[in-house]
């Protein structure tokens, strides 16, 4: 049954955020000015995170940019031991006085879990420069019709990292970098595969009654099926969210569907319809680095938001838990992973869960706070393509034989362990390509699918 919990997210009246939305994704390219929001309005910390005083979006990467600036010695960014994440590896221009590091770090790192080393590591770059290379070029490239697939500055890396498709391009790519006069040692060319938007397959879940965020769900007109991604309140108003990709047959991202939606699935006899799909916020132009070509479509988010019905409950903060990473089988039945805290905030290194119907349960490691991710999937109506801006992306790391991500764990919630079953939200997953994902972060959903005074998806101390 739903846990009820003191009101303490979200205040923003219903005209102030549709005005938002539309000024945020910017339909038919009616104006050139970046996304702003009012934080005197907006008192969820999930949003207010990912932006500045002004109300303009601000990526991890900036803040470490920042660092880097009001720090001497070069900051650079960091990473963490594989085995133990107390050792946090500071990359330096200067590596002469470990206090520079020291610093560095303590400002640039948000978490408060222990750190009982910090060691200097000689960076070639610092992290304003690489920003600010990354900020030129990245648009260079498009307009050069160069579109990587996914790019960003690597902080673990002390690079900036573009994955292609076609590996035949880079010598122009070198080009437009020396025309720019961004050093060529500061940037890798890697090639990849476009993220493919993970749904369908042919794997059934068991019925949950309560609805739970982890288990599946499936779309009815096309027969797609995915992953619920959390249960939640918004507005008053209970649901879920889920991949917008997953509410049409077409696996095309933005655009209401109208999609009703089964769980587990749809049955040729009986009645397994719980929501309706009712927030799933148009594709448009976004001016912002990270979407720098007009021939393609952004979002925030890949999530849509569904409305249950009538006759329905949710456990709210509660995540099918299986009994064992890797594993779908839930024993004894019924149990859950809580979700105790909502968060837009995460590191490299951090070591994160998933749960997707196709695959179960997974851990991974964060490799990047703040990609831009292309999808395969086309726009509704039409269009070139479509990217996610400012997802996480991260690898699955669990012991054994790696499970590749699958189809049918596209919107799984991604969750950040803390203590026992308590989990803290970090958001959905997108797209993936072998044991590679990245995921939509929960402040630009609730950002995103907003237009209402709150929202509530925890089981407390949100």
């Amino acid at each position: 049954m739903r846990t009820q919990k003191p009101i303490t997210l979200l205040l923003a009246v219903v005209a102030l955020l549709s005005l938002l939305i539309a000024t945020t994704v910017l339909l038919a390219q009616e104006s050139d000015d970046p996304a702003r929001v009012d934080l005197d309005e907006i008192k969820e910390d999930t949003i207010r995170d990912l932006f500045d005083n002004e109300g303009n979006m601000v990526t991890p990467d900036d803040r470490l940019a920042s660092v880097a600036r009001t720090h001497k010695g070069g900051f650079g960014g960091f990473y963490f031991h594989e085995e133990d994440n107390t050792i946090a590896y500071v990359f330096m221009r200067d590596t002469s006085d470990p206090q520079y590091a020291e610093d560095a770090f303590r400002s640039a790192y948000s978490k408060s879990h222990l750190i009982q080393q910090i060691i200097p590591v000689q960076g070639d770059y610092s992290f304003d420069e690489l920003v600010e290379w990354y900020y030129l070029l990245n648009p260079a490239l498009h307009k050069n019709d160069i579109r990587p697939i996914w790019s960003g500055v690597m902080e673990l890396r002390n690079r900036i990292v573009f994955g292609l498709d076609d590996m035949s391009v880079v010598e122009a790519a070198w080009r437009i970098m020396d025309n720019l006069d961004i050093p060529r040692g500061a940037v890798v060319f890697e090639e990849d595969q476009i993220s493919q938007p993970l749904a369908g397959g042919d794997n059934v879940e068991d019925e949950w009654r309560p609805l739970v965020g982890g288990i599946r769900h499936q779309q009815e007109t096309g027969g797609v099926d995915c992953t619920i991604g959390f249960v939640t309140e918004r507005d008053g108003v209970d649901g879920f969210v889920l991949a917008s990709h997953c509410t049409n047959e077409e696996l095309r991202v933005g655009g209401l569907n109208d999609a009703v939606i089964h769980q587990p699935n749809n049955p040729y006899f009986g009645n397994k319809k719980v929501a309706k799909e009712t927030i799933d916020p148009r594709l448009g132009y976004m001016n912002h680095p990270q979407c720098p070509d007009k021939d393609f479509y952004c979002r925030y988010s890949d999530a849509a938001f569904a409305k249950l019905n009538s006759d329905k409950e949710i456990d709210l903060g509660e995540v099918a838990k299986p009994e064992d990473v890797g594993e779908k089988d839930v024993s004894p039945a019924g149990t859950t992973f809580k979700i105790k805290k909502e968060s837009s905030s995460f590191e490299t290194g951090d070591i994160i869960y998933y749960v997707g119907k196709e695959t179960g349960w997974r851990t991974a490691r964060v490799l990047d706070t703040c990609i831009e991710a292309t999808l395969k999937a086309k726009p509704l109506g039409g269009g070139v393509g479509v990217r996610i801006v400012c997802t996480g992306r991260a690898q699955i790391t669990d012991d054994g034989p790696k499970m590749q991500l699958s189809k049918g764990d596209s919107g799984g919630p991604v969750m950040l362990p803390t203590s026992g079953n308590n989990v803290e939200l970090l958001g959905i997953v997108t797209s993936g390509w072998g044991y590679n994902f990245h995921f939509s972060k929960v402040g630009f959903i609730y950002f995103e699918l907003g237009r209402s005074s709150r929202w509530d998806s925890c089981v407390r101390n949100c």
